[in-house]
Protein backbone atom coordinates (compact mmCIF):
# COMPACT_ATOMS: atom_id res chain seq x y z
CA UNK A 1 0.00 0.00 0.00
CA UNK A 2 0.87 3.52 -0.74
CA UNK A 3 1.31 6.45 1.89
CA UNK A 4 -1.18 7.97 -0.10
CA UNK A 5 -3.72 5.74 0.28
CA UNK A 6 -4.27 6.10 3.67
CA UNK A 7 -7.57 7.83 4.20
CA UNK A 8 -7.84 10.60 6.78
CA UNK A 9 -7.58 9.35 10.43
CA UNK A 10 -5.62 6.11 9.00
CA UNK A 11 -2.08 5.05 10.58
CA UNK A 12 0.55 2.78 8.57
CA UNK A 13 3.96 1.94 9.30
CA UNK A 14 6.31 3.05 6.96
CA UNK A 15 8.31 0.10 4.71
CA UNK A 16 9.91 1.68 1.73
CA UNK A 17 11.02 4.70 -0.17
CA UNK A 18 11.14 4.92 -3.22
CA UNK A 19 12.94 7.82 -4.36
CA UNK A 20 16.39 8.82 -5.36
CA UNK A 21 19.24 9.15 -2.66
CA UNK A 22 18.84 12.89 -1.80
CA UNK A 23 14.78 13.21 -1.69
CA UNK A 24 15.02 10.13 0.46
CA UNK A 25 17.33 11.08 2.78
CA UNK A 26 16.49 14.62 3.27
CA UNK A 27 12.60 12.51 4.15
CA UNK A 28 14.35 11.15 6.61
CA UNK A 29 15.84 13.58 8.49
CA UNK A 30 12.00 14.78 9.05
CA UNK A 31 11.11 11.51 10.51
CA UNK A 32 10.12 9.10 7.45
CA UNK A 33 11.72 6.12 8.69
CA UNK A 34 11.19 2.51 7.93
CA UNK A 35 9.44 1.14 10.73
CA UNK A 36 8.14 4.92 11.91
CA UNK A 37 4.21 4.96 12.46
CA UNK A 38 2.55 7.89 10.00
CA UNK A 39 -0.60 8.96 9.90
CA UNK A 40 -2.87 11.14 7.29
CA UNK A 41 -4.28 14.18 9.04
CA UNK A 42 -5.61 16.11 6.01
CA UNK A 43 -6.37 16.21 2.55
CA UNK A 44 -6.18 19.57 0.43
CA UNK A 45 -9.37 20.40 -0.83
CA UNK A 46 -7.92 18.90 -4.42
CA UNK A 47 -6.41 16.16 -2.78
CA UNK A 48 -2.77 17.43 -2.80
CA UNK A 49 -0.95 18.05 -0.59
CA UNK A 50 -1.50 15.95 2.10
CA UNK A 51 -0.83 16.64 5.69
CA UNK A 52 1.17 13.77 7.48
CA UNK A 53 1.89 13.38 11.02
CA UNK A 54 5.17 11.38 12.04
CA UNK A 55 7.20 11.37 14.63
CA UNK A 56 4.78 14.17 16.61
CA UNK A 57 5.17 16.16 14.02
CA UNK A 58 3.08 17.57 10.85
CA UNK A 59 4.51 17.23 6.96
CA UNK A 60 2.66 18.37 3.72
CA UNK A 61 3.91 15.86 0.86
CA UNK A 62 2.45 16.51 -2.72
CA UNK A 63 0.58 13.61 -4.14
CA UNK A 64 3.42 12.71 -6.71
CA UNK A 65 5.99 12.51 -3.25
CA UNK A 66 3.08 10.06 -1.16
CA UNK A 67 3.13 7.77 -4.23
CA UNK A 68 6.27 6.62 -3.50
CA UNK A 69 6.35 6.05 -0.15
CA UNK A 70 5.30 2.29 1.11
CA UNK A 71 3.26 1.44 4.18
CA UNK A 72 1.85 -1.23 5.78
CA UNK A 73 -1.37 -0.81 8.49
Amino acid sequence: MLLYDLKEGQSGKLTALLFDTKLSERLRDMGFCEGETVSCVKRAAFKSPVLYRVKGSLIALRKSEALKIEVVL
